[in-house]
């Protein structure tokens, strides 16, 4: 076998198949990275980030700004998850406390069936 037919079998694999799939896939990733860098979403300035979150809204994502603005603070879900913790914290201490209640229901209904089982009724 030639050099060339070797070189153009090569060629041949890696045009055909997942090769061009996964550098098509870099391509677009780079290409992503390289906009949003140019737009300035990596910016450490917030003023920036914040022109640039206006802009997509306004232009690009016009039906989204609704959603974004329905988005809790930081804040609103602290309190939430606080609220939430607090009421899952009262409700097991209140099956906490049932629990004597219960066990004198379970000890009479124990009770009153080993007597009708010994009585034979």
């Amino acid at each position: 076998m030639h050099i060339s037919s070797i070189i153009a079998l090569t060629l041949k694999k890696i045009l055909s198949g997942q090769a061009v799939i996964n550098l098509a896939k870099v391509g677009v990733g780079a290409g992503a990275i390289y906009v949003t860098i140019q737009q300035g979403i990596w910016s450490t300035d917030t003023k920036q980030g914040y022109q640039v979150l206006n802009s997509v809204r306004s232009s690009v994502l016009p039906t989204a700004s609704e959603y974004v603005s329905k988005i809790p603070s930081a804040e609103q879900m602290c309190i939430s998850a606080t609220q939430t913790w607090n009421k899952g914290v009262t409700k097991v201490f209140e099956g906490v406390a049932e629990v004597p209640e219960y066990g004198k229901k379970v000890v009479t209904y124990t009770k009153d069936s080993v007597c009708q089982l010994v009585r034979g009724k």
